[in-house]
Protein backbone atom coordinates (compact mmCIF):
# COMPACT_ATOMS: atom_id res chain seq x y z
CA UNK A 1 0.00 0.00 0.00
CA UNK A 2 1.48 3.53 -1.12
CA UNK A 3 1.87 5.55 2.45
CA UNK A 4 0.37 8.14 0.04
CA UNK A 5 -2.90 6.82 1.05
CA UNK A 6 -2.07 7.10 4.02
CA UNK A 7 -1.30 11.03 3.78
CA UNK A 8 -4.82 11.38 2.36
CA UNK A 9 -6.54 9.74 4.94
CA UNK A 10 -4.45 11.54 7.63
CA UNK A 11 -5.38 15.11 5.47
CA UNK A 12 -8.87 14.27 5.43
CA UNK A 13 -9.71 13.80 8.92
CA UNK A 14 -7.43 17.14 9.13
CA UNK A 15 -9.55 19.28 6.90
CA UNK A 16 -12.75 17.59 8.41
CA UNK A 17 -11.80 17.69 12.30
CA UNK A 18 -10.26 21.20 12.11
CA UNK A 19 -11.32 22.84 8.73
CA UNK A 20 -15.15 21.91 8.63
CA UNK A 21 -16.34 20.95 12.17
CA UNK A 22 -15.82 24.27 14.02
CA UNK A 23 -17.47 25.91 11.49
CA UNK A 24 -20.46 23.44 12.30
CA UNK A 25 -19.72 24.12 16.10
CA UNK A 26 -19.64 28.27 15.77
CA UNK A 27 -23.31 28.08 14.54
CA UNK A 28 -24.81 26.72 17.49
CA UNK A 29 -23.44 29.57 19.79
CA UNK A 30 -26.48 32.11 19.31
CA UNK A 31 -28.97 29.63 19.84
CA UNK A 32 -27.30 28.09 22.69
CA UNK A 33 -27.75 31.35 24.47
CA UNK A 34 -31.40 31.63 22.61
CA UNK A 35 -31.87 28.46 24.60
CA UNK A 36 -31.38 29.44 28.02
CA UNK A 37 -32.35 32.44 27.88
CA UNK A 38 -34.21 34.26 25.07
CA UNK A 39 -34.67 37.67 26.99
CA UNK A 40 -31.08 38.22 27.83
CA UNK A 41 -30.08 37.83 23.90
CA UNK A 42 -32.57 40.36 23.33
CA UNK A 43 -31.31 42.50 25.75
CA UNK A 44 -27.88 42.35 24.82
CA UNK A 45 -27.81 43.22 21.08
CA UNK A 46 -24.16 44.09 20.64
CA UNK A 47 -23.18 40.47 22.49
CA UNK A 48 -25.25 38.18 20.32
CA UNK A 49 -23.49 40.25 16.95
CA UNK A 50 -20.08 39.62 18.61
CA UNK A 51 -20.69 36.16 18.66
CA UNK A 52 -22.17 36.13 15.54
CA UNK A 53 -19.44 38.12 13.79
CA UNK A 54 -16.35 36.43 15.69
CA UNK A 55 -14.42 33.74 13.60
CA UNK A 56 -10.99 33.55 15.77
CA UNK A 57 -11.31 30.27 16.90
CA UNK A 58 -12.49 29.34 13.76
CA UNK A 59 -9.16 30.82 12.26
CA UNK A 60 -6.93 29.23 14.23
CA UNK A 61 -7.81 26.20 13.23
CA UNK A 62 -7.66 26.18 9.95
CA UNK A 63 -4.28 27.54 10.48
CA UNK A 64 -3.78 24.37 12.92
CA UNK A 65 -4.86 21.84 9.83
CA UNK A 66 -2.98 23.55 7.14
CA UNK A 67 0.46 23.27 9.33
CA UNK A 68 -0.46 19.39 10.66
CA UNK A 69 -1.12 19.29 6.77
CA UNK A 70 2.07 20.69 6.40
CA UNK A 71 4.08 18.61 8.91
CA UNK A 72 2.59 15.31 7.52
CA UNK A 73 3.70 16.29 3.53
CA UNK A 74 7.04 17.00 5.41
CA UNK A 75 7.23 13.57 6.80
CA UNK A 76 5.87 11.90 3.77
CA UNK A 77 8.57 13.04 1.62
CA UNK A 78 11.36 12.46 4.05
CA UNK A 79 12.41 16.24 5.10
CA UNK A 80 11.31 15.70 8.31
CA UNK A 81 12.13 12.08 9.83
CA UNK A 82 9.64 12.16 12.61
CA UNK A 83 11.75 10.43 14.69
CA UNK A 84 12.23 7.32 12.16
CA UNK A 85 15.99 7.04 12.31
CA UNK A 86 15.84 6.65 16.51
CA UNK A 87 13.02 4.36 16.45
CA UNK A 88 13.65 2.00 13.75
CA UNK A 89 9.87 2.51 12.96
CA UNK A 90 8.25 1.85 9.24
CA UNK A 91 7.83 5.13 8.25
CA UNK A 92 3.96 4.58 7.72
CA UNK A 93 3.85 4.05 11.30
CA UNK A 94 6.18 7.38 12.05
CA UNK A 95 3.45 9.25 9.61
CA UNK A 96 0.47 7.65 11.99
CA UNK A 97 2.29 8.64 15.08
CA UNK A 98 3.05 12.24 14.39
CA UNK A 99 -0.62 12.77 12.96
CA UNK A 100 -1.79 11.32 16.04
CA UNK A 101 0.44 13.77 18.13
CA UNK A 102 -1.30 16.59 16.07
CA UNK A 103 -4.55 15.60 16.51
CA UNK A 104 -4.51 15.14 19.77
CA UNK A 105 -2.90 18.73 20.26
CA UNK A 106 -5.75 20.22 18.07
CA UNK A 107 -8.47 18.20 19.66
CA UNK A 108 -7.53 19.26 23.01
CA UNK A 109 -7.71 22.83 22.28
CA UNK A 110 -11.10 22.36 20.49
CA UNK A 111 -12.19 20.77 24.19
CA UNK A 112 -10.75 23.61 26.08
CA UNK A 113 -12.62 26.25 23.59
CA UNK A 114 -15.80 24.53 24.37
CA UNK A 115 -15.41 24.46 28.48
CA UNK A 116 -14.49 28.23 27.72
CA UNK A 117 -17.45 28.44 26.18
CA UNK A 118 -20.07 26.57 28.33
CA UNK A 119 -17.93 28.28 31.16
CA UNK A 120 -18.86 31.80 29.89
CA UNK A 121 -22.99 30.77 29.27
CA UNK A 122 -23.11 29.60 32.67
CA UNK A 123 -21.65 32.72 33.91
CA UNK A 124 -22.88 35.54 31.64
CA UNK A 125 -26.17 34.55 30.64
CA UNK A 126 -28.68 33.34 33.44
CA UNK A 127 -30.90 30.46 33.21
CA UNK A 128 -34.68 31.44 32.07
CA UNK A 129 -37.51 30.63 34.51
CA UNK A 130 -38.66 27.80 31.95
CA UNK A 131 -37.83 24.62 31.29
CA UNK A 132 -40.41 22.38 28.82
CA UNK A 133 -40.53 18.22 29.23
CA UNK A 134 -41.77 16.11 26.63
CA UNK A 135 -43.87 13.00 27.22
CA UNK A 136 -43.68 11.39 23.97
CA UNK A 137 -42.14 7.56 24.01
CA UNK A 138 -38.86 7.55 22.92
CA UNK A 139 -38.20 4.40 21.17
CA UNK A 140 -34.89 3.40 18.53
CA UNK A 141 -37.65 2.12 15.90
CA UNK A 142 -38.38 6.02 15.29
CA UNK A 143 -34.96 6.88 14.27
CA UNK A 144 -33.34 3.84 12.79
CA UNK A 145 -35.10 0.89 10.74
CA UNK A 146 -35.78 -3.13 12.03
CA UNK A 147 -33.30 -4.17 9.70
CA UNK A 148 -30.81 -1.69 9.89
CA UNK A 149 -30.09 -2.60 14.19
CA UNK A 150 -31.27 -6.73 13.59
CA UNK A 151 -27.77 -6.32 10.78
CA UNK A 152 -25.68 -4.39 13.36
CA UNK A 153 -26.53 -7.12 16.07
CA UNK A 154 -26.10 -10.03 13.64
CA UNK A 155 -22.33 -8.64 12.39
CA UNK A 156 -21.38 -7.59 16.02
CA UNK A 157 -22.16 -10.32 18.20
CA UNK A 158 -21.26 -12.71 15.40
CA UNK A 159 -17.75 -11.29 15.40
CA UNK A 160 -17.37 -12.84 18.97
CA UNK A 161 -19.26 -16.22 18.10
CA UNK A 162 -15.92 -16.03 15.64
CA UNK A 163 -13.69 -15.73 18.10
CA UNK A 164 -15.32 -18.43 20.26
CA UNK A 165 -15.07 -20.68 16.86
CA UNK A 166 -11.65 -20.44 15.76
CA UNK A 167 -9.71 -22.05 18.58
CA UNK A 168 -11.89 -25.45 17.91
CA UNK A 169 -10.56 -25.34 14.44
CA UNK A 170 -7.16 -24.85 15.44
CA UNK A 171 -6.76 -21.05 14.70
CA UNK A 172 -5.81 -18.97 17.66
CA UNK A 173 -6.28 -19.39 21.42
CA UNK A 174 -3.69 -19.22 24.51
CA UNK A 175 -3.48 -16.23 26.70
CA UNK A 176 -3.02 -13.51 24.33
CA UNK A 177 -5.73 -14.41 22.05
CA UNK A 178 -8.33 -14.63 24.77
CA UNK A 179 -6.80 -11.82 26.32
CA UNK A 180 -7.63 -9.94 22.92
CA UNK A 181 -11.18 -11.35 22.70
CA UNK A 182 -11.92 -9.98 26.41
CA UNK A 183 -10.92 -6.26 25.57
CA UNK A 184 -12.90 -6.73 22.51
CA UNK A 185 -16.05 -8.57 24.12
CA UNK A 186 -16.43 -5.77 26.56
CA UNK A 187 -16.22 -2.90 23.57
CA UNK A 188 -18.44 -4.55 21.88
CA UNK A 189 -21.07 -5.39 24.98
CA UNK A 190 -20.28 -1.57 26.07
CA UNK A 191 -21.18 -0.15 22.52
CA UNK A 192 -24.26 -2.27 22.66
CA UNK A 193 -25.40 -0.79 25.84
CA UNK A 194 -24.67 2.94 24.94
CA UNK A 195 -26.69 2.28 21.91
CA UNK A 196 -29.51 0.64 23.67
CA UNK A 197 -29.95 3.93 25.73
CA UNK A 198 -29.50 6.63 23.73
CA UNK A 199 -33.32 6.60 22.65
CA UNK A 200 -34.05 6.56 26.50
CA UNK A 201 -31.76 9.95 27.30
CA UNK A 202 -33.82 12.73 28.83
CA UNK A 203 -33.89 15.35 25.95
CA UNK A 204 -31.61 18.06 26.69
CA UNK A 205 -30.01 21.54 24.81
CA UNK A 206 -29.25 19.75 21.62
CA UNK A 207 -32.23 18.10 21.18
CA UNK A 208 -33.89 21.57 21.77
CA UNK A 209 -31.31 23.27 19.53
CA UNK A 210 -31.56 20.55 16.53
CA UNK A 211 -34.46 18.87 17.14
CA UNK A 212 -35.34 15.28 16.03
CA UNK A 213 -32.46 15.32 13.72
CA UNK A 214 -29.59 15.17 16.83
CA UNK A 215 -31.46 12.02 18.65
CA UNK A 216 -31.60 10.40 15.03
CA UNK A 217 -27.77 11.19 14.18
CA UNK A 218 -26.79 10.61 17.72
CA UNK A 219 -28.53 6.70 17.48
CA UNK A 220 -27.04 5.92 13.76
CA UNK A 221 -23.34 7.18 14.75
CA UNK A 222 -23.55 4.02 18.10
CA UNK A 223 -24.76 1.93 15.67
CA UNK A 224 -21.69 2.81 13.41
CA UNK A 225 -19.56 2.87 16.46
CA UNK A 226 -20.46 -0.75 17.40
CA UNK A 227 -19.16 -1.83 14.01
CA UNK A 228 -15.55 -0.45 15.59
CA UNK A 229 -14.53 -3.21 17.54
CA UNK A 230 -14.63 -5.54 14.15
CA UNK A 231 -11.54 -3.17 13.26
CA UNK A 232 -9.77 -3.76 16.43
CA UNK A 233 -11.02 -7.62 15.88
CA UNK A 234 -9.75 -8.13 12.42
CA UNK A 235 -6.27 -6.90 13.18
CA UNK A 236 -6.07 -9.26 16.02
CA UNK A 237 -7.35 -11.92 13.96
CA UNK A 238 -4.88 -11.03 10.87
CA UNK A 239 -2.23 -12.08 13.08
CA UNK A 240 -3.62 -15.25 14.19
CA UNK A 241 -3.79 -16.11 10.54
CA UNK A 242 -0.31 -14.77 9.78
CA UNK A 243 -1.39 -11.26 8.11
CA UNK A 244 -0.57 -8.17 9.41
CA UNK A 245 -3.53 -5.65 9.34
CA UNK A 246 -2.99 -3.21 11.95
CA UNK A 247 -2.31 -0.35 8.89
CA UNK A 248 -5.30 -0.48 7.43
CA UNK A 249 -7.29 -1.39 10.75
CA UNK A 250 -5.80 2.45 12.20
CA UNK A 251 -6.75 3.84 8.28
CA UNK A 252 -10.53 2.38 8.74
CA UNK A 253 -10.88 3.68 12.65
CA UNK A 254 -9.76 6.85 11.05
CA UNK A 255 -12.39 6.54 8.06
CA UNK A 256 -14.83 6.00 11.15
CA UNK A 257 -14.01 9.26 12.48
CA UNK A 258 -14.34 10.86 9.72
CA UNK A 259 -17.52 9.48 8.90
CA UNK A 260 -19.38 10.67 12.25
CA UNK A 261 -18.25 13.83 11.71
CA UNK A 262 -19.26 14.13 8.68
CA UNK A 263 -22.56 12.80 9.49
CA UNK A 264 -22.83 15.69 12.22
CA UNK A 265 -21.63 18.28 9.61
CA UNK A 266 -25.75 17.56 7.99
CA UNK A 267 -27.06 19.12 11.37
CA UNK A 268 -28.75 22.88 11.61
CA UNK A 269 -30.35 24.34 14.25
CA UNK A 270 -33.94 23.59 14.33
CA UNK A 271 -35.03 27.46 14.71
CA UNK A 272 -33.83 30.28 12.52
CA UNK A 273 -31.75 32.80 14.96
CA UNK A 274 -29.36 34.96 12.18
CA UNK A 275 -31.76 38.04 13.95
CA UNK A 276 -31.25 39.13 17.60
CA UNK A 277 -34.62 38.88 19.21
CA UNK A 278 -35.38 42.67 19.50
CA UNK A 279 -34.92 44.32 23.22
CA UNK A 280 -33.00 46.81 24.81
CA UNK A 281 -29.62 48.61 23.99
CA UNK A 282 -26.89 46.20 25.72
CA UNK A 283 -25.75 46.68 28.72
CA UNK A 284 -22.51 48.60 29.67
CA UNK A 285 -20.17 46.07 31.12
CA UNK A 286 -21.66 43.00 29.19
CA UNK A 287 -18.65 40.24 29.73
CA UNK A 288 -16.66 40.25 26.36
CA UNK A 289 -17.77 36.41 25.01
CA UNK A 290 -14.92 34.02 24.32
CA UNK A 291 -12.79 34.00 20.95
Amino acid sequence: MSEWIDFAVYATQSVVLLGLLPRQLLQFRAPAILDRNADWAAAHPDAMQRIERSRRFEKALRVCAIVSIGVLLAVRLGHVDGGLAARDAPSWEVLKDVHGALMGVAVLGILLYMLGWMGWLRRTVPLAARRSATLKPRLAGDHLSRPWRVATDIVAFGHLALWLVLPAAGIGGGAEYWGHFASIAAVTVLAAAVSYLVPMRRPGYADRVLGEAYRRLELRIAYLLRLGPLTTGAVHLGDAFGFDLARAGHLSLVLLVCAGALAFLTLKPSRPHGNTPPGHAALAGTPRPPL
